[in-house]
């Protein structure tokens, strides 16, 4: 069975405790660190780093929204989901945490079941991003043999799929899959079709752009 590396950063004792509770599950390997700088210096220390973390706002040493930034600037943990808990829950605050990095911000007190559906759509986000990265890769290990190519594209689906194909050959595979996938359709919707930035939103605004540009 996989598990899932998950970190909670709290500096309330009883706090990491519950959480551990309501992460208490076989599918979970958690661990604990009582402020953001013993968390940051764990996740730099680590071999295998966490896949979510669970972070407390206001902390002692180097608070949530700090070792957010950190982790949001540094490219082996900024694809890491963060659920940050507080009882800090005004719409700045909420805004703030949001602006810094945070996947979910969830306002204190919650119910644990709260806590429990968020950690799963996170890990579910997880496990799709891994999947399309590997796919990428092993699609990559083939492209890599190339020397020229021609690619015809006749739906849309056949265009994102391209699009994740060539982005596997590129630094960032992800911006530049969903970049290439931009290009790919306005390349039809713009190019072939003639079709206006307010006819576009016209037929968005009736859900028939799909069926036209297929």
């Amino acid at each position: 069975m996989a598990q899932w590396r998950i970190l909670v950063v709290d500096d309330e004792p009883m706090n990491l405790e519950i959480i551990g509770d309501v992460l208490d599950d076989p599918s979970y390997i958690v661990s604990k660190a009582a402020n953001g700088e013993i968390a940051w210096q764990a996740m730099l220390a680590a071999e295998s780093v966490p896949q979510l973390l669970v972070l407390d706002r206001m902390m002692p040493v180097l608070d949530g929204i700090e070792l957010l930034k950190r982790i949001k600037a540094d490219q082996r943990f900024a694809d890491i989901p963060v659920i940050m808990q507080s009882a800090a829950s005004s719409s700045s605050d909420i805004a703030e945490g949001v602006a810094a990095g945070a996947w979910y911000y969830l306002p204190k007190p919650y119910a644990p079941n709260d806590l429990l559906v968020i950690v799963r759509a996170a890990l579910e986000e997880v496990a799709e991003r891994e999947a399309a990265n590997q796919v990428m890769r092993n699609r990559r290990s083939v492209l890599d043999l190339l020397d020229v190519a021609e690619f015809e594209f006749h739906t849309l689906k056949q265009a994102a799929d391209l699009a994740l194909t060539l982005g596997g050959l590129c630094p960032d595979p992800a911006s530049a899959a969903l970049g290439l996938s931009e290009l790919l359709v306005n390349a039809v919707e713009h190019g072939n079709l003639g079709i206006g930035y307010a006819e576009k939103s016209e037929m968005r605004r009736n859900e028939v752009w799909e069926q036209e540009v297929e």
